[in-house]
């Protein structure tokens, strides 16, 4: 990927991610990227709920869409 090619909003982080929720309407992680202090990645991290119960996930590849 070429980060450079990448609108900024989608790496903007900042609290509740607001920038990101207020242009596109949700909220984008970067699988292979730390989630959490201990290091678990959000591929992983949104694997689980908040009790530690299995869920799952649905990934989207943006090369296959229209």
């Amino acid at each position: 990927m070429d980060f450079n090619l990448v609108d900024d909003r989608l790496l903007t982080f900042d609290p509740g991610r607001a920038t990101q929720k207020a242009a596109f309407l949700g909220e984008f992680f970067i699988a292979d990227s730390k989630a959490d202090p201990q290091g678990t990645l959000f591929l992983g991290f949104f694997q689980q709920d908040r009790d530690g119960h299995v869920k799952g996930i649905i990934v989207l590849e943006l090369k296959d869409l229209p």
